[in-house]
């Protein structure tokens, strides 16, 4: 159905700081709504910009649930300060992870992003334990 997912970045190495509220409405893997963003220094001022965002969400399983895949991607149409016209922003996520026993599994995150004119990406190789 709908969902709100609030989120708070400050990605200091690229300069990149905002608070935000994705409001959606989720179709299978589809998801279409509003982000209400605040790009300011002071991202809990009330000075919030809302525009369309989108995504897509998908999770496999493969080999006995043995290898789990999970993709997303969501993307963004804020106002451009610039020049008056939309700006395309986006985030691709992935994890890829192994089940080493029925408690551990081994796993690779990854990110992809476009972010208030700024491009970069982060991994991460990692162990999980369920407790």
């Amino acid at each position: 159905g709908i969902y709100f997912k609030p989120e708070y970045m400050n990605k200091e190495s690229q300069d990149v700081k905002y608070l935000k509220i994705d409001s959606r409405r989720s179709f299978k893997d589809w998801s279409f709504g509003f982000t209400s963003r605040n790009d300011d220094s002071d991202v809990f001022s009330s000075n919030f910009v809302t525009f369309v965002s989108f995504g897509m969400s998908k999770k496999k399983k493969y080999y006995n649930d043995k290898i789990e895949v999970d993709v997303s991607f969501d993307g963004y149409l804020p106002p451009s300060e610039e020049d008056g016209r939309d700006v395309f922003e986006f985030e691709d996520k992935f994890k890829v992870s192994y089940q080493l026993t029925k408690k551990l599994r081994l796993y690779n995150v990854g990110e992809i992003s476009k972010l208030q004119g700024k491009e970069f990406y982060k991994a991460k190789i990692g162990i999980e334990i369920k407790l």
